[in-house]
């Protein structure tokens, strides 16, 4: 899992530098990064919780609807974007706003026992990584 999360940190940081090289300023490279770093931290959290329950023997990590839900919701925004139904930006805004209300209402159930805290690191990595397709559009 280390490499796989180091090969990931890695294209991210070579898509930021590629990203900002490419404007006037750091406007968006700055969302960018905080973007990266957020989606960086909510995966190492998961990844040590993975680790954990590993070795107690316990393979289920993140309920599987919310993997699903992300997964259909990025799909929509590819798909929109792809179409030109909407602008790539719209696209991802709509992604982000998507896992932004889900974040909301799984932070809800997890305060009422309902959802774990893993489940709420999940959804921060997905709203980080939502933010950062986001700026990622807007330079292109």
């Amino acid at each position: 899992m280390a490499t796989i999360s180091g090969l990931a940190i890695g294209v991210t940081c070579s898509l930021l530098h590629v990203a900002g090289s490419r404007q006037e300023g750091a406007l968006v490279a700055a969302p960018a990064t905080s973007a990266a770093l957020a989606r960086y931290e909510a995966a190492k959290e998961i990844s040590d919780y993975a680790k954990v329950r590993a070795e107690s023997g316990d393979d289920a990590l993140v309920d599987p609807a919310i993997e699903e839900g992300f997964r259909w919701s990025l799909r929509l925004a590819e798909a929109a974007a792809s179409s030109g139904a909407v602008t790539a930006v719209e696209a991802f805004q709509g992604h982000l706003d998507r896992m932004r209300n889900r974040l909301d209402v799984v932070q809800l159930l997890n305060a009422m026992g309902r959802k774990s805290k893993i489940d709420v690191n999940a959804l921060r990595y997905f709203v980080a990584d939502a933010e950062l397709r986001v700026a990622q559009a807007a330079v292109k």
